[in-house]
């Protein structure tokens, strides 16, 4: 990003399209690679969700957790500001990565897909070391199961569903499992 940055200040816009053409044969030459394991991101349009999904996957990789995402529908637009539903897997998404690595299953499935309303749904379900007995304290504030943690993470999502009236999260758990389905009209 910071090189991408730098050619766009110094208005070097041949140097911009070949960094980003190069860029381009280098991820698809490692999407090819793990084709399939994630071989419907390919469905999601929107690069910042894109780039987010592939480095989480990578980070599960590492850490050796078992995951399976599925998006059978082509992904164009999601209605909401580009950060904040980036700001809001990625804290979903590191929160499951964080508790699955507590847990004997390491696995997450992430879902995404768009309805015949054009609504999208996003499912995110990982396994969990011991099942959450009140879901609503973990949404506030200050909580964390955590220790050294802020707490932050599950709040940030209520204040989402706060700020956008067609944005609707539920998180459930059972059955060692954790749940957050995520609704946007």
């Amino acid at each position: 990003m910071l090189s991408i940055t730098e050619l766009a200040k110094e208005g070097d816009n041949e140097g911009l399209i070949l960094y980003l053409s190069k860029l381009k044969l280098y991820s698809d030459s490692e999407l090819q690679q793990h084709t399939d394991d994630y071989q419907d991101i390919q469905n999601i349009k929107d690069t910042h969700v894109k780039s987010l999904l592939l480095n989480k996957f990578f980070t599960m990789e590492q850490s050796q957790i078992h995951y399976h995402f599925e998006c059978k529908t082509p992904i164009n637009q999601i209605n909401l500001n580009i950060i904040d539903i980036v700001r809001l897997l990625s804290i979903l998404l590191d929160n499951a990565i964080e508790e699955v690595g507590e847990s004997s299953e390491k696995n997450i499935d992430i879902l995404i897909y768009k309805n015949v309303d054009n609504t999208t749904e996003i499912t995110l379900t990982n396994t969990v070391a011991h099942s959450a007995s009140n879901i609503n304290q973990l949404t506030k504030i200050g909580f964390s199961s955590k220790s050294n943690h802020s707490g932050l993470g599950l709040s940030i999502a209520e204040d989402l569903k706060q700020k956008y009236p067609n944005l609707f999260i539920h998180f459930s758990s059972n059955n060692y499992q954790f749940t957050t389905q995520i609704i946007i009209n």
